[in-house]
């Protein structure tokens, strides 16, 4: 019978394998007219890169896990070749053989392995599908293992300087006949050449400064970390992105910061980076260090515009109402005046329109069976629960207001103000309400749900009505012993019910008020007027108000002390960390106006917008043969500019005197800015539009 064997690199080549005992594989035999051929599996131990040998070993070899410090693998016993083939029957040619190979010990030390175990800890906090994305890395790449600490600013300088004076030297040893030139100084040390270019180039730790803020992240409403998304913390000071924090799987997160101005702000972005979430946390300046440590900011969506509607007769308490009840809830068709969107509520009266920046503000007119057409001026990023009233109860109220103001000889034009007073959230009495500009409107006051002329203020439940008012957007103010106590600016129009809630808060913050040149960026003083101060102020380049902490549409008139520069109207929310007058020339405006060949029409306004960091469009949505020919867009120098330019802006000539809704819509994020304005005859409004 003959015997063949794999020629012998083959069967050298398989001598480890035959030595640690893992598989015998002999090659084919014939017998006759016969082959065979032994068939064997190999044993295979699968685990993941990251997990300790030791503890793959032992699982798949089913031993038990031993407790001792230092554990040590068996040693493997080197089988000989010939034993094997002995004891089937089978024979060999004595040149065949195989060589014994002894491995050393495998040593795995307890605390190496509990210490790198403890390291990678927060990778159970990842989610199964970043789990398997990072063990992928890792098995590909290393990537746990390598070493991602960024070189500070020390090292890269101590390194730079190295690599210059080794340079110097090595220059210096190519020379064979070297001349060493030198100097003693009074310390009797030499001066070369080479220690004056590095004299006194020291590396030193820079003393610590600033402060560190520490905290959780919270997402709610839906927000949700996911493997294509991530969370970016920043210091934000007057809407330009400072320090840069780290957030932690955990929540947890931490931030060095140069000063306590400005805000913390935490955003939710997906693989596109689009903002899909927020939340912010607002810097005092008399903040104490023990609250820099515990600082807490919910995450939500925040770029839409909500409400939903209530009936008042159930819900009569407030004007805000913090919950609604299901028997509560109207359904209602919506019309977003300002976007030109037309929505429906759902079962539960709400509605949600997507991709509008939270630092809008619109105008939303609501119908529903029943009840009186609805007009209001909504912001976007929170859901607002807004009253309707029905059709009896309105038209009982006008008649009885008609009734007890007969000496009134305004027009009938069945608009209805209804309006609350409210102080930290409660009804305040002895209030008086205005309307700015519109005297002769008086606010009538509630005697418990009845329309009193002859009260000349609130009573406990903080109540108004304001009856026949013009169209348009109106101030009103509320006044306790003559002093400021709110403001509210609301839309009304023909045939329409308006809400009017003046919110007072005790509690106040600072704002930063900048007035500046708008293309140079130079300082200028200036004049200013805001709704929320009762007195003007002066403005010389800088100045810090107190304000109260509440979202209001708000706005504001700055004259500056320069006559080059024009008066103009801001708009600004009473929340605002910072309210900025960026100011523009009279100059300015007419040779944009004579470069683009704008005929300018002296019965109409002007409104000038600001977009400092994205590329858009901007529209004017209620006038819908408003005239692109009056769009002059400019960079940000100022220099006029075919089309919009990110950096830049936009002046809109010619537009006609009213309540306004500027539209502004990103090219980059598909978002939509828009602010409400009331244009005057020949005025001029400047808006700085930050998404």
């Amino acid at each position: 019978m003959d015997i063949h064997f794999a020629p012998k690199d083959r069967v050298l080549a398989l001598l480890p394998i035959f030595a640690l005992g893992a598989a015998v594989t002999f090659a084919p035999a014939k017998i006759k007219t016969h082959r065979f051929q032994q068939i064997t599996s190999t044993l295979n131990i699968q685990t993941k890169k990251a997990e300790p040998p030791r503890v793959a070993f032992l699982a798949a070899m089913k031993i038990p896990a031993q407790s001792d410090t230092v554990m040590a693998a068996q040693k493997n016993v080197g089988l000989a070749l010939n034993e094997v083939v002995g004891k089937s029957g089978l024979r060999i040619p004595d040149s065949v053989r195989t060589k014994r190979i002894n491995i050393n010990e495998m040593v795995f030390e307890k605390e190496v392995l509990s210490a790198r175990a403890e390291s990678r800890k927060w990778i159970e906090d990842l989610s199964d599908s970043q789990q398997k994305r990072l063990l992928y890395a890792d098995q590909e790449h290393g990537t746990l293992d390598q070493d991602w600490k960024i070189p500070s600013w020390k090292d890269l300088a101590r390194e730079k300087i190295e690599e210059v004076q080794n340079a110097e030297l090595q220059q210096a040893g190519k020379s064979k006949d070297r001349v060493i030139v030198y100097s003693q100084n009074e310390a009797g040390e030499k001066v070369t050449p080479q220690s004056v270019r590095t004299k006194g180039v020291e590396v030193k730790e820079d003393a610590p400064t600033g402060f560190k803020v520490q905290g959780h992240i919270e997402l709610v409403e839906g927000a949700i970390l996911g493997s294509d998304r991530f969370i970016e913390i920043r210091r934000f000071v007057d809407g330009i992105p400072r320090e840069v924090g780290r957030y932690e799987l955990n929540g947890a997160f931490s931030i060095n910061i140069k000063d306590m101005s400005g805000s913390i702000q935490a955003e939710l972005y997906d693989q596109t980076n689009q903002v899909l979430a927020s939340g912010s946390y607002r810097m005092a300046k008399n903040e104490n260090a023990s609250a820099l440590k515990k600082i807490k900011i919910q995450i939500k969506p925040r770029n839409y515009l909500a409400g939903s509607f209530y009936d008042f007769n159930k819900a009569t308490e407030s004007l805000q109402a913090k919950k609604i009840q299901s028997n509560q809830s109207i359904k209602a068709s919506v019309y977003s005046a300002t976007l030109d969107a037309e929505v429906k509520t759902d079962e539960l009266g709400s509605f949600q329109i997507p991709n509008i920046s939270d630092k809008s503000w619109g105008i939303i007119r609501t119908e529903a069976s029943k009840f009186y057409p609805a007009i209001q001026l909504s912001s976007a990023g929170r859901q607002e629960h807004q009253p309707l009233f029905t059709e009896s109860f309105v038209r009982a109220v006008l008649s009885i207001v008609r009734d007890q103001q007969k000496a009134s000889f305004h027009a009938e034009t069945d608009s209805l103000v209804m309006g609350q007073v409210l102080v930290d959230g409660k009804p305040l009495s002895d209030v008086q309400v205005q309307v700015e500009g519109y005297e002769d409107y008086p606010a009538v006051y509630m005697s418990g749900w009845i329309p009193d002329s002859n009260l000349n203020q609130t009573t406990a439940n903080g109540y108004f009505v304001i009856t026949d008012l013009p169209k348009g957007l109106h101030s009103l103010v509320a006044k306790r012993a003559g002093q400021y106590i709110g403001h509210v600016n609301v839309v009304v129009d023909d045939g329409h019910a308006s809400t009017a809630l003046i919110e007072g808060s005790s509690y106040q913050q600072k704002a930063d008020v900048k007035a500046y040149d708008a293309f140079t960026g130079e300082s200028i003083a200036t004049t200013v007027e805001l709704q929320s101060l009762q007195e003007p102020i002066h403005v010389d380049g800088y100045a810090e108000v107190l304000l109260q902490n509440i979202k209001r549409h708000s706005l504001a008139i700055s004259e500056p002390d320069d006559k080059q520069y024009i008066s103009a109207q801001y708009v600004y929310s009473d929340e605002d960390e910072f309210i900025h007058f960026p100011s523009i020339k009279e100059s300015f405006l007419t040779a944009m106006a004579l470069g683009s060949r704008v005929n300018i029409q002296p019965e109409m306004g002007t409104i000038v917008g600001f977009v400092p960091e994205e590329d858009f469009d901007v529209y004017l949505t209620h006038e819908k043969e408003y005239s692109t020919e009056n769009i002059v867009y400019f960079d940000h120098t100022g220099a006029r500019s075919s089309a919009p330019v990110s950096g830049g802006g936009f002046i809109l000539f010619n537009v006609p005197v009213g309540t306004q809704s500027v539209v502004v819509a990103s090219k980059k994020s598909d978002r939509i800015l828009s602010r409400v304005i009331p244009v005057e005859l020949r005025s001029t409004t400047i808006l700085k539009l930050l998404f």
